[in-house]
């Protein structure tokens, strides 16, 4: 294969047109891509970081529960037998 098979970093990084990119000073309003605002994009990855958390802190805690509940569970089934043995 020869050197001009080969597009160079430029041509990848601007259009044929010239223009750097996906720009085109011919496009219509619709084509732009939408995208949040830097603050609303912030606000967002605010809540869903929180919202996660809130969930991952709700699951932890909810195993705690059950890691404490069968704990004593076990005490007082120990407490039981002890009371039994040495009756």
């Amino acid at each position: 294969m020869n050197d001009n098979g080969v597009r160079s970093s430029y041509h990848s990084a601007v259009s044929p047109s010239g223009h750097p990119g996906r720009f085109h000073p011919d496009a219509a309003a619709r084509d732009a891509i939408p995208r949040l605002a830097p603050g609303a994009a912030l606000i967002v990855t605010l809540l869903l970081s929180i919202g996660f958390w809130g969930a991952s802190w709700l699951a932890v805690s909810g195993l705690g529960d059950v890691a404490l509940d069968s704990l004593l569970r076990e005490k007082e089934e120990i407490e039981k037998w002890a009371a039994v043995g040495s009756a």
